[in-house]
């Protein structure tokens, strides 16, 4: 698992990509606990190898439940190249749309840079 913690456009930001294994889920908690509790925070979340670490050792329902327990520390959760089969899930259990979705890093990158911090001033052209 390879974890990185920047500030992207004033935006915290942390992306997770690699295997994820129930240690990984555990350290990205302490992350987000050592992190302003005030401020909105954006986690992208690499889903591709998710099958065939985690839910062997925790299981589907262990997963969904932490990461809404991820939601609860002020964090948007982008979920990338999650398969079919975990969107229908999320569907199902009707968590679909407190999720962002993305095939690729690229898009989820791509869907930050339309966000704008909350406060910050709309450039106009004079």
């Amino acid at each position: 698992m390879n974890l990185i913690i920047d500030n992207y456009k004033g935006l915290i930001l942390m992306i997770v990509e690699g295997t994820i294994e129930e240690a990984g889920l555990k350290q990205i908690t302490n992350e987000l606990q050592k992190m302003p509790s005030n401020e909105d925070k954006y986690l992208l979340l690499d889903c591709t190898g998710i099958r065939k670490s985690i839910l062997k050792n925790i299981g589907v329902s262990g997963f969904v439940s932490y990461l809404l327990l991820l939601r609860k520390f002020n964090t948007q959760l982008t979920l990338i190249g999650c398969s079919q089969q975990m969107y229908t899930l999320l569907k199902l259990l009707k968590l679909e749309n407190i999720f962002t979705f993305s095939p690729t890093m690229e898009e989820a990158h791509l869907n930050l840079t339309k966000i704008k911090k909350p406060g910050a001033l709309s450039e106009t052209s004079s």
